[in-house]
């Protein structure tokens, strides 16, 4: 009697085969490897599980991206809310005391943020909100030039040139800060919220 016809055995019968009690017969039946119907299920399983795990693969991937993408608009938005709010403070006091404020707009975060939503929003407003983008550096370089000035001129004799010249560098800020206020909450509105 050979091996796998031991397998055929019920467990009593393996005692005499198996003269030690606690030791188990080791079964090996080896002819589901000469079982093509065996194989053709191995392989649709596997291929079923594959696909399977592919679409899973994508859709986790999609969602996450949907996620990011909600996260970056999230975040653009916040930003311009906050360079929003900068501005307005900003106008109070170039125009409440006749003084450059002392700080620049958050245009790095905006440019971040603005970047990474770059696949979500519309290319004729991602144009816009770039330009914006620049607006605030302009504004925040304008603020710098007239700060330098003021400092300038203080050291100096001021002449009627030069207060000509920080009286129309007030109205000029003033008016960008109402301009680049303005152009901001229009194009935040138009950011979508949902993708």
């Amino acid at each position: 009697m050979g091996l796998n016809d031991k397998c055929d055995l019920p467990p009593e019968a393996w005692r005499e085969y198996v003269p030690e009690e606690g030791y188990e017969m080791a079964c090996i039946n080896l002819w589901w490897l000469l079982s093509p119907k065996d194989y053709w299920y191995a392989i649709i399983s596997a291929l079923i599980g594959a696909m399977i795990g592919i679409w899973f693969t994508i859709w986790h991937l999609k969602k996450q991206q949907h996620e990011q993408s909600l996260l970056c608009v999230e975040r653009l938005k916040s930003c311009i809310e906050n360079n929003i709010d900068l501005l307005q403070k900003a106008k109070k006091i170039s125009a409440d005391k006749k003084e450059f404020p002392n700080f620049p707009f958050d245009t790095a975060q905006f440019n971040h943020w603005l970047t990474q939503s770059h696949d979500v929003l519309d290319a004729e407003l991602f144009k816009k909100l770039d330009w914006q983008r620049y607006q605030l550096d302009h504004i925040s370089h304008k603020i710098s030039i007239g700060n330098i000035s003021i400092l300038l001129i203080s050291t100096g004799t001021p002449t009627q040139q030069n207060m000509q010249f920080l009286n129309s560098m007030y109205d000029e800020v003033l008016a960008h800060f109402d301009r680049v206020i303005r152009d901001l909450t229009d194009l935040s509105k138009q950011i979508p919220s949902k993708i």
